[in-house]
Protein backbone atom coordinates (compact mmCIF):
# COMPACT_ATOMS: atom_id res chain seq x y z
CA UNK A 1 0.00 0.00 0.00
CA UNK A 2 1.47 3.47 -0.89
CA UNK A 3 1.75 6.46 1.40
CA UNK A 4 -0.73 7.56 -0.67
CA UNK A 5 -3.35 5.58 -0.50
CA UNK A 6 -3.00 5.48 3.47
CA UNK A 7 -3.00 8.75 3.85
CA UNK A 8 -6.57 8.63 2.63
CA UNK A 9 -7.20 6.51 5.26
CA UNK A 10 -8.29 6.45 9.09
CA UNK A 11 -7.40 3.24 10.99
CA UNK A 12 -8.02 2.53 14.73
CA UNK A 13 -8.48 -0.63 16.97
CA UNK A 14 -11.95 -0.82 19.10
CA UNK A 15 -12.86 -4.21 20.70
CA UNK A 16 -10.04 -6.03 19.39
CA UNK A 17 -11.49 -5.20 15.73
CA UNK A 18 -9.50 -3.15 13.14
CA UNK A 19 -11.28 -0.69 11.42
CA UNK A 20 -9.54 0.97 7.64
CA UNK A 21 -12.14 3.87 7.07
CA UNK A 22 -12.00 5.56 3.62
CA UNK A 23 -13.85 6.53 0.46
CA UNK A 24 -14.02 5.19 -2.88
CA UNK A 25 -15.91 6.54 -5.86
CA UNK A 26 -18.25 3.38 -5.44
CA UNK A 27 -18.76 4.57 -1.71
CA UNK A 28 -19.51 8.02 -2.69
CA UNK A 29 -22.00 7.36 -5.26
CA UNK A 30 -23.83 5.25 -3.27
CA UNK A 31 -24.07 8.21 -0.81
CA UNK A 32 -24.82 10.72 -3.28
CA UNK A 33 -27.23 8.71 -4.10
CA UNK A 34 -28.58 8.47 -0.47
CA UNK A 35 -29.18 11.95 -0.33
CA UNK A 36 -25.40 13.52 1.00
CA UNK A 37 -24.10 16.25 -0.31
CA UNK A 38 -20.59 17.35 0.86
CA UNK A 39 -21.72 20.92 0.75
CA UNK A 40 -24.67 20.94 3.05
CA UNK A 41 -22.48 20.58 5.84
CA UNK A 42 -22.13 23.87 7.07
CA UNK A 43 -26.25 24.09 6.26
CA UNK A 44 -27.14 20.84 8.07
CA UNK A 45 -24.33 19.46 10.53
CA UNK A 46 -26.12 17.10 12.40
CA UNK A 47 -27.50 15.32 9.11
CA UNK A 48 -24.54 15.68 6.77
CA UNK A 49 -21.39 14.98 9.48
CA UNK A 50 -23.08 11.57 10.53
CA UNK A 51 -23.24 11.00 7.09
CA UNK A 52 -19.94 11.88 6.01
CA UNK A 53 -18.89 9.14 9.00
CA UNK A 54 -20.99 6.37 8.14
CA UNK A 55 -20.20 6.63 4.33
CA UNK A 56 -16.26 5.77 5.46
CA UNK A 57 -17.59 2.64 6.49
CA UNK A 58 -18.92 1.75 3.32
CA UNK A 59 -16.11 0.93 1.28
CA UNK A 60 -14.19 -1.70 3.55
CA UNK A 61 -17.02 -1.96 7.00
CA UNK A 62 -20.23 -2.75 5.34
CA UNK A 63 -21.75 -4.49 7.50
CA UNK A 64 -20.88 -3.14 10.48
CA UNK A 65 -23.90 -1.65 12.50
CA UNK A 66 -25.44 1.88 12.51
CA UNK A 67 -25.58 1.48 16.16
CA UNK A 68 -21.74 0.26 16.55
CA UNK A 69 -20.67 3.17 13.60
CA UNK A 70 -22.80 5.80 15.90
CA UNK A 71 -21.18 4.06 18.99
CA UNK A 72 -17.54 4.76 17.59
CA UNK A 73 -18.16 8.09 16.55
CA UNK A 74 -19.24 9.33 19.96
CA UNK A 75 -15.99 7.89 21.47
CA UNK A 76 -13.75 9.24 18.74
CA UNK A 77 -11.28 12.25 20.14
CA UNK A 78 -10.46 15.01 18.92
CA UNK A 79 -13.91 15.02 16.31
CA UNK A 80 -13.20 18.25 15.01
CA UNK A 81 -10.08 17.21 13.55
CA UNK A 82 -11.29 14.06 12.53
CA UNK A 83 -14.31 15.62 10.37
CA UNK A 84 -11.03 17.75 8.53
CA UNK A 85 -9.39 14.42 7.68
CA UNK A 86 -13.22 12.79 6.39
CA UNK A 87 -13.65 15.95 4.38
CA UNK A 88 -10.25 15.78 2.93
CA UNK A 89 -10.53 12.21 1.66
CA UNK A 90 -13.85 12.18 0.63
CA UNK A 91 -12.79 14.75 -1.59
CA UNK A 92 -9.27 13.26 -2.36
CA UNK A 93 -11.88 10.50 -3.62
CA UNK A 94 -13.68 12.33 -5.84
CA UNK A 95 -10.37 13.65 -7.58
CA UNK A 96 -10.14 9.61 -8.98
CA UNK A 97 -13.41 10.64 -11.04
CA UNK A 98 -11.36 13.64 -12.70
CA UNK A 99 -8.42 11.66 -13.63
CA UNK A 100 -5.98 14.05 -14.26
CA UNK A 101 -5.14 15.16 -17.96
CA UNK A 102 -1.57 14.26 -18.46
CA UNK A 103 -2.42 10.50 -17.56
CA UNK A 104 -1.05 8.15 -20.19
CA UNK A 105 -3.62 6.60 -21.83
CA UNK A 106 -6.61 8.93 -21.42
CA UNK A 107 -8.56 9.39 -24.48
CA UNK A 108 -8.54 13.04 -26.53
CA UNK A 109 -11.34 14.37 -27.76
CA UNK A 110 -12.77 17.30 -29.08
CA UNK A 111 -15.98 19.13 -29.89
CA UNK A 112 -17.37 20.66 -32.91
CA UNK A 113 -19.94 23.81 -32.66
Amino acid sequence: MSDIQKANMIEFEYNDKHYCLEYTPDSIKQMEANGFSINDIGDKPATRIEQLWQGAFLANHRRVSNTVVTELFRKMKNREALLRKLTEMYNGALEYLLPDEDNEGNVDWTATL
